[in-house]
């Protein structure tokens, strides 16, 4: 019987033992999770500050590619004005030097006109002077008359050596009259018929209320554009405008009417600039084109071919 009893207290025990060596390393594997488990969540903390970190420095990045953005824009605009202005020195600079051809030919022509004049007035004093100290011939003396020839200037000395005297005098001119030697002739006077349009699906806009203004040298419009897209922000950009508008020489200013056309009269011939700008669009529209005025009428059109 006591044999039997410390048999099952044995086994009892051994069963024991098992359970709790058992137990023991179930214990022993929740602790390795419970320490895999702490230090996933310390790597996530430290990828959550990597995280916040990199999504710091990539809002540093946004905000300076932003400004960058914004420089590059900057620069465009000033490399377009810059590029304007070179290209209107240049037009500038071919203007002036057509200006410099067409005076070299007038004066080239003028300068010979004199001469011709002048040889020929040196002619006519030289057979004047050469009747007045001739003597006189009894077979050329004409018969003496009632009256002297109405020549305007009274007779004295020979005058029979001179069967065609030349009279040379300056044209008579009135009071408070133009001197015919000094004021343009009146066939330089040019009108010049200006029509404003567009083409867009084949067809023609006529662009009415158009202010035009005819200067003697090209304005600084580089900047009109940008008046016309931001007219609220940007009234520096009009006033320098103006400004140059005035630097240029307004000879003419006149609107368009509803059929965009309008008549400049007034003009004297000659290269002029005509320029004008008009919010037809959502970014505006801008002219300046220079023209040739011949005396008498003119017409310039201008349409999407002279857009600036």
């Amino acid at each position: 019987m006591i044999s039997l009893i410390l048999l099952l207290f044995t086994s009892c025990n051994k069963e024991l033992k098992l359970t709790q060596d058992k137990l023991n390393k179930e214990k022993k594997t929740v602790e390795d999770l419970q320490k895999k488990v702490g230090d996933m969540m310390k790597s996530t903390q430290e990828m959550e500050g990597q995280l916040a970190a990199l999504t710091l420095e990539t809002n540093g990045l946004k905000t300076e590619n932003e400004s960058f953005l914004e420089l590059m824009a900057e620069k465009d605009i000033e490399t377009g004005s810059l590029r304007d202005s070179i290209n209107e020195k240049n037009k500038l600079l071919e203007g002036e030097i057509t200006k410099k051809e067409s005076l070299n030919q007038e004066i080239a022509s003028l300068t010979q006109n004199l001469s011709e004049a002048m040889a020929r007035i040196t002619g006519l004093t030289n057979e004047l002077n050469a009747a007045k100290t001739a003597p006189p011939s009894v077979a050329a003396v004409p018969a003496p008359t009632s009256a002297p020839p109405a020549t305007g200037v009274a007779p004295s000395g020979p005058t029979a050596a001179l069967s065609n005297p030349v009279i040379i005098s300056a044209p008579p001119q009135t009071a408070n009259s133009p001197n015919p030697l000094t004021t343009p002739d009146a066939g330089r006077a040019a009108d010049l018929i200006i029509k404003v349009q567009l083409v867009a699906g084949g067809k023609n806009y006529p662009i009415p209320n158009c202010k035009l203004y005819v200067t003697e040298m090209k304005p600084q419009i580089s900047k009109w554009g940008l008046y016309l897209k931001n007219p609220q922000v940007s009234i520096n950009q009009l006033q320098a405008i103006q400004t140059s508008l005035k630097q240029s020489i307004i000879h003419k200013m006149a609107t368009t009417n509803e059929g965009g056309e309008v008549t400049i009269s007034g003009l004297e011939a000659g290269i002029y600039f005509i320029s004008g700008a008009h919010p037809v669009t959502q970014n505006g529209v801008q002219w300046s084109k220079q023209h040739i005025l011949k005396p008498g009428q003119n017409v310039l059109l201008l349409s999407n071919n002279d857009l600036q």
